[in-house]
């Protein structure tokens, strides 16, 4: 804990995100800020941190350019209560090597951590403005059964296994929706960027070839 080892070994996760920049900035450019508020980001199945960097970095820096210093921006991380918290905080101080932290560069920004799961409510209801996570919401709230032959759910051969683990991926996407909703200020958004089953395939199987990763 606490050498930001993720970023370094999810160099396809980190992929996805930098093409998620562009979404993201279109969002915080339709935003509407009242005066007074503060703007909150939520980045859900956080990791530690660096593989969102770059992106939190771009969404801040939008912000700043937009509505200047006075405005408050909190990001706030989610992920397990074992997460790795310690490498995130050690990145936002600049204390391990990575992209350059907002935190560091941007008056007026706070930052929070929060030990939950993404399929319970996180956030205080009507609190987001911008919501963010990328291939974190392949991992399901309950194992549906054990899998013959194989380590990952892309490699299932078993016909009846594979349509245990749908049923159980359509039940916890409705579920993290919902508690999304709850989370979300009216009319602001939330971006989740996934890996395609082939994406996953290709990674569990070690093979090295550029492919896009279309989001979710």
């Amino acid at each position: 804990m606490g050498l930001g080892s993720t970023q370094t070994n999810s160099i396809g996760c980190y992929n996805v995100i930098l093409e998620s920049v562009p979404l993201m900035l279109e969002s915080v450019k339709s935003a509407s800020v009242k005066p007074g508020s503060v703007f909150t980001i939520v980045d859900y199945g956080c990791a530690d941190g660096g593989t969102s960097m770059p992106l939190l970095y771009a969404c801040v820096k939008e912000l700043r350019q937009t509505y200047g210093d006075d405005l408050p921006i909190h990001v706030i991380y989610e992920d397990q209560p074992v997460n790795d918290f310690k490498s995130l905080y050690l990145r936002l101080q600049g204390l391990i090597p990575g992209p350059n932290s907002y935190f560091l560069d941007f008056a007026n920004t706070f930052v929070s951590t929060c030990g939950t799961n993404f399929y319970s409510q996180c956030i205080p209801p009507e609190s987001v403005n911008l919501g963010f996570s990328s291939t974190a919401m392949h991992w399901l709230r309950d194992k549906p059964c054990d899998i013959t032959g194989a380590l990952h759910h892309t490699m299932i051969t078993v016909p009846e296994e594979t349509e245990k683990f749908k049923n159980q991926a359509a039940h916890d996407w409705e579920t993290l929706l919902l508690a999304r909703a709850k989370e979300l200020v009216s009319g602001k958004k939330s971006l989740f960027r996934q890996l395609a089953p082939i994406i996953c395939l290709q990674l569990v199987s070690g093979l090295n070839r550029d492919v896009r990763s279309p989001g979710a």
